[in-house]
């Protein structure tokens, strides 16, 4: 069963030169243990298990010299923790039982171990046994009122007995005892191992007890296993459960019970278990002792525990196999005790260092994880409240004005105001000065936001006079209609409310995520606060969105019903350029027919279209005349290019397509390099070209030069010129009229574009997300009721934090007032 050799140790009674005595260290145990220090750390103890009628409670009884409950079956209900203290001879022997309350009603460990006093001091030993009955039926009742259970007597004892519903308890019932004829020990007896399961059907009280000694026979306790001789060693599950827990019988201590039931004649089980006592059969470190504890007639008839000792000794002295035992020093119930106190001082005191380091290391681990926690309230609930809604609010600002701490919002409203932005110039119109079938070059659309989908339909004269033509009504002739200037506006305005809108929703989910994010942040830890704030949060964002959609609506009416401006100066200098660019590339066109090119006119690099686009690379024509560039729709440059001043290439003979085919529209990037609607320059104004019908025209340096000394001749009159103004020289053309208004709905396309772009980005920031945060506090004020009566109340309600962080703190916090409380016992 029980393995390895006996050693025997010899064991000093002093304290070995450690600074404290035997009972000092047995009371530093008792200090940490009624902490609850055994839960957390491996205090030596000893652990006292059996079988039931093993003979342990008789054992038990002769340690303490005092009478034990007892009763038919099973004497022991809950751990019964002994604690015996030597006294001079002059302090009389007393006794105080305690209950340590380890588990609740259900049988849940409780986060503060509490051990309280049961009953006043004893001074007599024979109200022992009364004051621990009524202990275990109050453990057994742990509902009830302790002072209640103190009083009762023997009768109701027995009526709670006979119908309570708890058969054990894992709290644990304590006694002191202290005087003069008493060791310094202390020792946890266990319920009896339950062998006959008939009053148990389902096995609950065994797998109960067995679940009991499991748990306590653990890490560093010693065993003392009770065996008694009137059974085989092998039938007793003591035995084997002291083996799982301690294989090398390192920790186990056995004590052989009921030596005096072996008959005188059965010499082979006397020699059996005297094989067990010396040592030759079932040997554990420590060896076994032997005892012959009062039968039942001595018990009933109070036999003194002196005379028991006696009488224990003179069994031993006369009867064999004891009597002439190798191990006859190890019988009686006095030697056993010796040796128990003894070891286990030491044990503890060799325990200490390393109870101390553990202790300690658990204490830091623990106050790390209190630091990783938010901090328990401790100031008055509404200023708290106050508070957190005036830090949050605060940043909410923050991050709507803007800071190099808080720019992320900012910049990604910003990213969404540059996508209107090219929504908005993406839909400027394409006027073309050709006429539809005599289209000198393939164009294409130049679009660089993906969320722009399709191409802007090309505007060419003939559409242009169509569309003036439909609406002549009465005017005198050579007047271009103002309805007919009107239509063409609002044909370029009809896609900026949903490029708008699309705008609005983008800052609107950025909005919402910001908002939810940073209520999680700063509202995690208290589940009713942060349900309140994020309804107001919503209501809030829900009712400056439709305010903000009516500035919104606002604005949209407002270019749609006044198409005008009083930015007059930008208009007439735009219309001019983008006139005198159309009526450039006119003149250009015919110079290039005059000179037989089979190209209209070649592109400054990179080549350009009209409204916004550029020619392939393939299809550019070098032409005697001025380079040429236009860009209208497109994200980066809507004003037509001046023509460069320096030389033009020679002509080259290259066929280009009289018509734009689907096959030539190619999308390409944009460039960066101008922004929308920048007027033409000195150095990218398109130059006119002579409308003459000469068969050389001027080029090169030729033609640099006289356009030099044309500009001179102005200046002598007084009159300043640039390059592109020679182009107002050109002939009347047929399509003046048109051309002109093609240059003005141009050129009001490029201020009003720029305008409403601003005045959206204005109406959302300032409706939705100024207004917003200027508002949130007033309205979580007024919402979570702070300025009402009962806002104290309120205030309470809505700081009941998460519950698993409640009970993950006050886990925290009773675990380090208990490992502090074990330091201070070591530090006693």
């Amino acid at each position: 069963m029980l393995s390895q050799q006996p050693k025997e140790a010899s064991i000093p009674l002093q304290d070995c030169g450690f600074g404290r005595t035997s009972q000092e260290y047995h009371d530093v145990a008792k200090r940490m243990r009624s902490h609850g220090g055994h839960t957390v750390v491996d205090i030596p103890c000893v652990v006292v298990i059996g079988n039931q009628s093993a003979g342990k409670s008789s054992l038990i009884q002769s340690i303490t010299e005092v009478p034990l409950p007892s009763s038919d079956g099973t004497t022991t209900c809950a751990p019964f923790e002994v604690r015996l203290t030597r006294t001079d001879a002059s302090v009389p022997w007393s006794a105080q039982v305690y209950i340590r309350w380890e588990y609740d009603a259900s049988g849940k460990k409780l986060l503060l171990v509490e051990e309280v006093k049961f009953g006043p001091r004893l001074e007599k030993k024979e109200d022992v046994e009364l004051m621990l009955r009524r202990a275990q039926a109050a453990v057994l009742s742990p509902t009830g009122d302790l002072s209640r259970f103190v009083q009762i007597d023997d009768k109701e004892l027995r009526d709670l007995a006979a119908s309570k519903s708890n058969a054990f308890s894992k709290n644990v019932i304590c006694i002191d005892l202290a005087g003069p004829d008493l060791v310094d020990l202390s020792f946890v007896d266990l319920p009896g191992i339950i062998q006959n399961a008939e009053n148990d059907p389902k096995g609950e009280a065994v797998g109960l007890v067995e679940s009991l000694v499991n748990t306590y026979i653990k890490g560093n306790c010693l065993i003392l296993v009770t065996i008694s001789m009137s059974d085989d060693i092998e039938n007793q599950k003591a035995g084997y459960l002291a083996r799982l827990a301690d294989p090398t019988g390192s920790r186990t201590i056995g004590v052989l019970t009921k030596a005096d039931t072996i008959p005188q004649g059965s010499l082979g089980k006397q020699q059996r278990w005297r094989d067990v006592l010396e040592g030759r059969q079932h040997a554990t470190k420590h060896g076994y002792f032997c005892t012959r504890l009062p039968d039942d007639i001595e018990r009933e008839g109070g036999i003194a525990p002196k005379a028991a000792r006696l009488k224990e000794n003179e069994f031993f002295d006369s009867t064999a196999p004891w009597s002439t035992s190798t191990r006859r020093d190890r019988c009686g119930t006095q030697a056993l005790v010796t040796y128990l106190s003894e070891l286990l001082m030491q044990r503890i005191r060799d325990s200490l260092p390393k109870i101390r380091r553990d202790v300690e290391a658990q204490l830091q681990a623990c106050k790390k994880q209190l630091d990783a926690l938010p901090q328990a309230i401790a100031s008055e609930p509404c200023s708290f409240v106050n508070r957190l809604l005036m830090v949050f609010c605060d940043d909410i600002k923050a991050h709507v004005r803007g800071s190099p701490t808080s720019a992320a919002l900012v910049q990604t409203n910003k990213r969404a105001y540059q996508v209107l932005k090219m929504d908005i110039r993406s839909t400027a119109p394409a006027f073309v000065p050709f006429e539809a079938e005599d289209a000198f070059a393939p164009v294409v659309l130049s679009f660089t936001e993906k969320n722009i989908a399709g191409f802007v339909k090309p505007m060419y004269l003939k559409d242009v006079r169509e569309r003036i033509g439909s609406h002549v009504t009465r005017e005198l002739p050579n007047n271009v209609p103002y309805a007919a200037k009107i239509s063409l506006i609002i044909d370029f305005q009809r896609g900026w409310e949903q490029s708008t809108l699309r705008c609005f929703e983008a800052i609107q989910r950025t909005v919402d995520q910001f908002l939810t994010r940073h209520i999680d942040q700063q509202f995690q830890r208290y589940g009713n606060l942060k349900a309140i704030i994020s309804s107001v949060v919503m209501e809030q964002v829900k009712s400056h969105a439709e305010k903000t959609l009516k500035q919104l609506q606002i604005i949209r009416t407002y270019e749609a019903n006044f198409q005008d401006t009083l930015n007059v100066e930008e208009l007439a200098e735009k219309r001019a350029s983008w006139l005198a660019s159309y009526k450039d590339a006119r003149a250009s066109r015919r110079d290039d027919i005059g000179a037989n090119a089979q190209g209209a006119f070649s592109f400054a690099t990179p080549p350009a279209s009209f409204f916004g686009t550029q020619v392939p690379a393939g299809s550019q024509t070098p032409s005697p005349v001025p380079n040429l560039a236009f860009t209208f729709g497109s994200g980066s440059s809507a004003s037509p290019r001046a023509p460069a001043a320096g030389p033009v290439p020679p002509v080259t003979n290259k066929q280009v397509p009289s018509k734009a085919t689907p096959q030539s529209y190619t999308k390409v990037p944009d460039s960066t390099s101008q922004g929308t609607g920048t007027p033409p320059s000195n150095s990218q104004t398109p130059r006119a070209a002579s409308a003459s019908t000469a068969a050389t025209p001027l080029t090169g340096a030729a033609l640099q030069k006289a356009q030099q000394e044309a500009i001179a001749a102005f200046e002598k009159l007084g009159i300043k010129l640039m390059p592109e103004d020679l182009a107002k020289f050109t002939p009347v053309d047929e399509n003046q009229e048109v051309l002109e208004l093609m240059a003005e709905v141009r050129a009001y396309f490029e201020i009003a574009s720029k305008r409403v772009v601003d005045l959206v980005m204005f109406a959302i920031d300032q409706h939705f997300l100024y207004e917003f945060s200027a508002a949130l506090h007033q309205a979580l004020y007024e919402k979570l009721g702070l300025h009402e009566p009962n806002a104290r109340e309120r205030c309470e309600g809505y700081l009941v934090e998460d519950p698993r962080i409640v009970a993950e703190r006050s886990e925290l916090l009773a675990r380090k007032g208990q490992l502090e409380s074990i330091i201070g016992d070591l530090d006693k």
